[in-house]
């Protein structure tokens, strides 16, 4: 083969390999996600995440996205509105890897000789601190306040930045890449800072609280050091913090809103890490109506400005230094291949097709990290209510986006001392992107508890299992029995022939049939009774709404609905008809 057939070879090779691979997000959680449809983004996310899966091991599993695939389980179960109290629930997976600190040994040389994709994915800085307080909502939800409060504090971990002329300007991390004074040994010593996450320190500093008033201290020590860095860093938020320092509230909303940045390549082959934004910062407040009062609740994070900030990015940014040492190894190869096919030297060409080769590979190499969390919400508020009475309801709306409105129906009073938590992640999705004026899905306003349900046994008009054709989704207990025997229905079933209907069916009854994750609710043709936390999204959308009947798989389940729905629609006669 002559050398300049051989030469023609290697180009083409060099040209294959010089291509990268680019991660993309997930269009299908981001549909289901932002629209309220949770239980189906839900449902979707348990079948791509091994729920077996040791966190121990995670150093040598093969799943690069492992944490990732756990962040987005955990946000669409907290968003949708569970808190599984399980072991295996994902947030106890996730935030086991965050915290160690070796889950990419080994893998180093990888990221280097091929790509950064190929560690484990663990986020970049300002995504860890955002989830660990994920971790720490979920602890709050279950009513852990005591650990909610050790997570929570975790989240404010110190900050690397680059040493800059001007100390009062915010650099992204495009900024300090491009800029030519900032030598490529600053990046080997940054400089240590406190971090900026008001957030956390609200956080942290209402777990505390809550914490204390559960063991009666009324020396708020550690809360009110807490509040005081928030203050310090967004003097805006005074009249919210005293609020949550000192007023007298019941329940808190964390309210999530908006779709996150998304991460993407820039720069020469893709090489630099950059946010771009995807819902607006208009830092619009959150308005909140309790009865015939309304109240406005100032913004708490900008997600689109943290990811913005090269303080909470990664700094170890090696792959612009390989990108242009890998085109200058290009440029040099091709010389060097070109002389040698010119003058029909072979050593010359493969030289120059090693070097060609080799700055390829360095190339290939040099695409960032595109790997991000998709559900993470653009903006956070944080809204401290009073909830007098059962069965109360609250509207949300951000001021400038009707599409977020949402009634939250059945909240109660909690039980105990201590404020009760929800997270919900407002729709910001219109249903109908042809109206001029976005809306919220009907389910969002109903207001409405059309579904008997563990946390509302009264509710419904048809005390009658819905798996038989009635309004209640009950566990099958004792109590929801007598229920139906005093509406007229199911008078020959004990209690465990009523259970053994739910096993025929396959229908899960706890979390823990679910192994961690509740599956799709029964109400949206699942197979899980476990119902969502009143005054969430999944509440309102499963509740809030009509849903098809249920279609039976069993034998003796299908004889029953048949049964019963003689019973509950009769067909009129044709004597009956014609009285009519």
């Amino acid at each position: 083969m002559s050398a300049k057939l051989r030469l023609l070879g290697v180009v083409a090779l060099v040209s294959l390999m010089s291509w990268g691979c680019v991660a993309k997000p997930d269009v299908n959680l981001i549909r289901t996600y932002y629209s309220g449809e949770m239980g189906l983004g839900r449902d979707y996310q348990r079948k791509h995440v091994d729920l077996k899966v040791n966190p121990k091991s995670t150093a040598q599993n093969p799943d690069r996205n492992y944490a990732l695939n756990w962040m987005r389980l955990g946000m669409v179960t907290l968003g949708d509105g569970y808190a599984p109290d399980h072991p295996n629930a994902a947030w106890n997976n996730l935030y086991d890897l965050l915290t160690q600190q070796d889950v990419n040994k080994g893998r180093q040389w990888g990221a280097v000789l091929l790509n950064e994709d190929t560690k484990i994915w663990k986020g970049e800085p300002f995504e860890q601190a955002l989830a660990i307080n994920f971790v720490a909502m979920n602890l709050a939800t279950k009513g852990e306040w005591d650990n909610a409060r050790v997570v929570a504090s975790q989240s404010l971990f110190h900050l690397k930045a680059v040493k800059t002329t001007d100390d009062g300007k915010s650099l992204s991390t495009q900024d300090v890449v491009q800029d030519k004074n900032i030598a490529e040994a600053t990046f080997e010593k940054p400089i240590d800072v406190e971090t900026n996450f008001a957030l956390g320190y609200i956080m942290t500093g209402l777990a505390a609280r809550q914490q204390d008033i559960a063991v009666g201290e009324s020396d708020h020590t550690e809360a009110n050091e807490n509040f005081q860095h928030a203050m310090a860093l967004r003097p805006d938020l005074g009249g919210l913090i005293e609020e949550l320092r000192t007023g007298s509230y019941n329940t808190v909303l964390v309210v999530g809103f908006g779709q996150g940045p998304q991460k993407i390549g820039t720069g020469m082959d893709k090489a630099i890490a950059s946010f771009q934004p995807m819902t607006p910062s208009t830092g619009s407040p959150l308005v909140v109506s309790i009865g015939s009062n309304a109240y406005s609740y100032p913004e708490i994070c900008d997600v689109n400005a943290m990811a913005q900030d090269h303080m909470w990015n990664n700094l170890q940014d090696m792959r612009k230094a390989k990108s242009y040492v890998g085109t200058a190894l290009m440029a040099a190869g091709a010389g060097v291949a070109g002389y040698g096919a010119y003058s029909n030297s072979g050593n010359a060409a493969m030289i120059g097709a090693g070097m060609m080769l080799a700055g390829a590979l360095m190339k290939a190499s040099a695409h960032a990290d595109t790997r991000y969390c998709e559900l993470m919400p653009q903006r956070f508020y944080i809204v401290p209510a009073m909830i007098s009475a059962p069965g109360s309801t609250l509207q949300l709306q951000v001021a400038d986006a009707p599409q977020s409105s949402i009634i939250l129906t059945d909240l109660s009073p909690p039980q105990g001392p201590t404020a009760q938590l929800r997270f919900i992640q407002l729709v910001s999705t219109s249903n109908s992107p042809k109206q001029a004026t976005p809306q919220p899905p009907q389910w969002a306003m109903s207001g409405r508890v059309l579904y008997c349900n563990d946390y509302d046994p009264k509710a419904g008009s048809v005390a009658l299992p819905y798996i038989l054709g009635g309004d209640c989704v009950c566990s099958p207990t004792q109590e929801a029995l007598d229920r139906y025997q005093r509406a007229g229905f199911l008078k020959d079933l004990t209690v465990e022939q009523l259970q053994e209907l739910y096993t025929l069916e396959k229908i899960g009854l706890t979390v823990g049939d679910d192994n961690g994750t509740p599956a799709l609710h029964v109400l949206e043709g699942g197979s899980s009774l476990v119902a969502p936390l009143p005054g969430t999204i999944g509440y309102a959308r499963l509740f809030g709404q009509k849903h098809a009947p249920y279609k039976a798989s069993s034998r003796q389940v299908r004889e029953l609905q048949a049964q019963y729905n003689a019973i509950l629609h009769p067909v009129p006669t044709a004597k009956s008809a014609t009285a009519q």
